[in-house]
């Protein structure tokens, strides 16, 4: 079971210039992956999606792709292209006239033109390989795909215990109801003896009543869908593989439109009352399951 939440980070020196990639996801039903990087990296971007589409399945995935300046040893130098600043300048001030405009642009605006400046040591050197950058996002990948594996390791656990706080509360709801339709045949019995006192009643009516009664409060088809979907949640988080995200929010619909089922049918106080219970659990499950891939 993984997480949809986890980190990765991944450097590698490459003559001097450190590349460093950085993956961090956030819950969502389906699988987005943005990335940000520098212009020489962006035609790789399909080969990239596809290998972390290997190992994910749901989630809003950020991948950031740079280079350490600090840790680099790369010298830099940076010179000014004069004879495009000049051009430049010129055309603006061209357009400035042209639209009768008398702003002008301040000067500190300028160095947002990163062709204006170059680097000659940045112009020579090699464009590192889609292979070369792969092979750090797969390190990346493999630790971010560790802290998603150890934080769906504890959220397994409470679910575990969630789970099993729920099985206990139904199976208290199930001893409660033949104690249910007993008591009810019980109070039918007594309004009858304190209406007709004395006069002999038709016990056959009692009991047709009891029936009728006990046919409307009748779960036992809700009790045994619910513990077939309580089963099946319990085998689906111990023996969790892959994307179970999707299959967990199924499983919790049904055990919330049968335990719903139940709490209308019974007007027993305590049922109702653990029905509620039920549902409060069932809820933060659901809360937790959010976070599953």
């Amino acid at each position: 079971m993984k997480s949809m939440t986890g980190y990765g980070f991944a450097q590698k020196n490459f003559d001097g210039r450190v590349l460093c990639v950085e993956i961090k996801s956030v819950n969502k039903k389906h699988v987005d992956i943005f990335f940000k990087m520098c212009r020489d990296f962006l035609s790789y971007e399909d080969t990239l999606k596809k290998n972390i589409l290997n190992k994910i399945k749901r989630g809003r995935v950020s991948v950031h792709i740079f280079f350490d300046k600090e840790a680099s040893s790369e010298k830099v130098e940076i010179s000014l292209n004069k004879d495009l600043a000049r051009q430049s300048y010129d055309l603006i001030q061209e357009l400035l006239k042209d639209l009768n405009l008398k702003q002008e642009v301040p000067i500190q605006h300028y160095p947002k033109f990163q062709d204006f400046f170059q680097n000659p040591i940045a112009n020579d050197r090699k464009i590192l390989s889609v292979e070369e950058l792969s092979d750090v996002l797969d390190s990346a990948l493999d630790l971010f795909d560790q802290a998603r594996l150890k934080e769906g390791a504890c959220l397994q656990k409470d679910l575990l215990q969630r789970i099993f706080s729920v099985q206990e509360m139904f199976n208290q709801i199930e001893g409660r109801v033949d104690l249910v339709k007993n008591a009810y045949r019980e109070q039918i019995e007594k309004n009858v003896r304190d209406l007709v006192k004395d006069l002999r009643f038709d016990e056959g009516r009692v009991l047709t009543e009891v029936a009728i009664f006990a046919n409307k409060i009748d779960i036992s088809e809700e009790i045994t869908r619910f513990n077939i979907h309580i089963n099946n949640f319990k085998d689906s988080v111990e023996n969790a593989k892959d994307a179970v995200g999707r299959r967990f929010d199924f499983l919790l619909q049904e055990l919330h439109r049968e335990i719903n089922t139940i709490s209308s049918k019974c007007s027993d106080a305590k049922i109702s009352e653990l029905a509620v219970d039920i549902k409060c659990e069932l809820e933060k499950i659901r809360e937790q399951v959010q976070n599953i891939e």
